[in-house]
């Protein structure tokens, strides 16, 4: 009689070839592997948010990240936000400045030439991005100058009739 290196099977007793039982118990395992995994994912919490453009939509989940979560990184601020948020800032502007223009109220507007020297400005690519040669240390006095400016301030108060997202500007 031959000597079994693995059990009969248990429908038949036939010998069961070992790939066989190898085949079998790797199945196990990613049976028990697809198992933990989905008790991991049954104890997460998901949360769809929906809403138009510009609602808010983002805020709260970066709320949500520093008040609930691990907060951001340094490095994380440095150089995934703070590029944002200068090109935020310098689209407002941009965006400011045009609807002075589309406004007509360039008679209010006192600091003529920071304003023509920011609405020139080729190194923002003409859509208020900022382009790598040019830093927000180097254009942020002239962005600061120009907000104090009346007639930037009067395009202000008009922003309802241009688009500017209001988040970026106080």
């Amino acid at each position: 009689m031959p000597i079994l290196l693995t059990p009969p099977c248990p429908c038949t007793g036939a010998p069961v070839r070992p790939s066989l039982v190898q085949a079998n118990e790797r199945s196990r395992q990613i049976d028990a592997m697809n198992a933990r995994d989905h008790d991991t994912e049954q104890k997460k919490i998901k949360l769809l948010l929906l809403g138009a453009g510009e609602s808010g939509k983002t805020t709260v989940l970066k709320q949500m990240q520093i008040i609930y979560g691990k907060g951001f990184a340094e490095e994380e601020l440095r150089l995934q936000w703070a590029p944002r948020i200068n090109e935020n800032v310098v689209a407002a502007m941009k965006a400011l400045c045009d609807a002075v223009e589309d406004l007509e109220l360039m008679d209010q507007v006192v600091n003529q030439t920071e304003f023509d020297s920011f609405q020139s400005n080729e190194a923002m690519n003409g859509v208020g991005l900022l382009s790598p040669e040019l830093s927000l240390s180097e254009i942020g006095p002239v962005i600061k100058v120009l907000w104090n400016d009346p007639g930037i301030q009067a395009a202000w108060e008009q922003r309802s009739e241009f688009q500017i997202i209001e988040s970026h500007v106080k």
